[in-house]
Formats: C-alpha cells, sequence, structure tokens
C-alpha cells in the first residue's frame, strides 16, 4: 500500500528473509524512511522525519512500542540522529547534548552536554562503553564509562559514518568528504573509507600511514567510496 513501507531484513549469509514488517507512519508522514534493529534483534528504531521522532517498534509483528516525539515539549528535529545501546537504551542527539532513553523510554538523561548542536552521526560500540560520532565535522569518542571525550581524527575536509570494529579496537569512517553539487536538486556527497585505531590518539587522515588505514577492494587501488552505513562481519 502506498501509505506503509515494507521492511526485511537477513543475515547476511543467506538469501531468505528472516522476517518481514510493514510499517505506517505514526502520523501519516514520509514512507521514505531508514531504522535499525537493537542489538538483540528484538526492537526497531525509525530515525525522525518532518512528522515523526523516533519511533521504536517490535519487527516481528510491526507494532510501535512507543514513540519519543516531543522532549521538553519541543518536537524532535529531523536531523537527530541516534544509536543502540547492549542494554536496549537509545542515544539520540538534542540540541547540544546527548541524552540516553532506556526501557520504556518514557523519559530521558542528559549523558553529556557540548558547545555547540554541530552534530552527525552517532553510533556505540558493541560493549556499549564508547559512542562514536561526528562533531564538528571530525570523529570524536566519548567513554561512557570514563566519560573521557577525545577527538579521533583531523583533516582538511569532513568525516562521516563512524562504526567500531567488533572488539571496539579499530574504527572505520568516511574521509575528505565533499559534496557533489548537482544544478536544479539537493547537493550529495562523497567521501572514502579510513580505519584508525580507537586509542584515545588524534589521527591526520588526509593522508595513509602512521596508524591511519585506507579501505581498498582486492584489485583495486584507490579507497572505497563511503555509499551508506557501515557494518562490520567477524
Amino acid at each position: 500500500m502506498p501509505d506503509q513501507v515494507k521492511f526485511t531484513y537477513r543475515r547476511f549469509a543467506e538469501e531468505q528473509p528472516i522476517n518481514e514488517f510493514y510499517y505506517r507512519p505514526a502520523n501519516g508522514g514520509t514512507v521514505y524512511i531508514s531504522g535499525t534493529l537493537s542489538p538483540d534483534k528484538s526492537l526497531f528504531c525509525i530515525d525522525p522525519t518532518f512528522d515523526e521522532g523516533f519511533v521504536v517498534l517490535s519487527p516481528q509483528e510491526g507494532k510501535i512500542i512507543t514513540h519519543i516525539e516531543r522532549i521538553n515539549n519541543e518536537q524532535v528535529d529531523r536531523n537527530s540522529s541516534f544509536c543502540w545501546l547492549p542494554d536496549n537504551s537509545l542515544v539520540i542527539t538534542w540540541k547540544n547534548a546527548l541524552v540516553r532513553f532506556s526501557p520504556p523510554y518514557t523519559k530521558g538523561e542528559v549523558i553529556k552536554q557540548f558547545p555547540d548542536e554541530n552534530f552527525g552521526q552517532i553510533t556505540a560500540d558493541r560493549q556499549g562503553k564508547k559512542l562514536a560520532m561526528i562533531y564538528q565535522k571530525r570523529v570524536w569518542i566519548l567513554d561512557l564509562t570514563t566519560d573521557e571525550f577525545y577527538q579521533a581524527t583531523e583533516s582538511q575536509g569532513r568525516e562521516a559514518s563512524p562504526a567500531f570494529s567488533p572488539d571496539g579496537r579499530f574504527m572505520v569512517f568516511g574521509a575528505g568528504q565533499t559534496e557533489i553539487g548537482v544544478p536544479g536538486s539537493v547537493p550529495s556527497y562523497q567521501s572514502y573509507m579510513k580505519i584508525v585505531p580507537v586509542d584515545g590518539k588524534t589521527y591526520q587522515v588526509d593522508t595513509n600511514g602512521n596508524g591511519v588505514i585506507p579501505v581498498i577492494a582486492a584489485g583495486e587501488i584507490s579507497p572505497e567510496a563511503l555509499k551508506g552505513p557501515v557494518v562490520w562481519t567477524e
């Protein structure tokens, strides 16, 4: 049906889907949406749009569990980002802060506040101990156990879409993001995949070496373009 969207999820090594479900936007908004499964695969969270905030639902039947539509009586911005923690808590960007919503998602707790609202994507390691985020165009790491916050990358461009390795020791991201302007349309962006250690140091990622590893496919000589979300495999 045109007013709902079909989600399908499957294992990488299998063609047959594990499950499929339909979602109709809670406030009748756009069906051009995306979302992410929780670590234990029991929940699914949909990114906010102009019409809806964060929508958490069951991926088994598509039933809405909760809708984080407003915070402090203000509508959730469609550019807010989120990530899951291992206990099924959600961490979201809200104005100049990171806010954690634990099940049943009725109350948020501010994790950390920042000087400004210049956020991009955020993600957590599998252990739930560290967050990586795009902040002020760079990748920064927040240790949730010690509150240490440090800049992991430096460059002349802009970084995008950080993702931790399964053991949390490395991070892949898009480096050197540039705008691709198309007359009469919304501009798109292009960056190239690189890996750095997660060790408390700041890496200059305009050049390779000294801990900066470009992601180069077999038989190729240039780093792979970042074309969407990145997922590590074991």
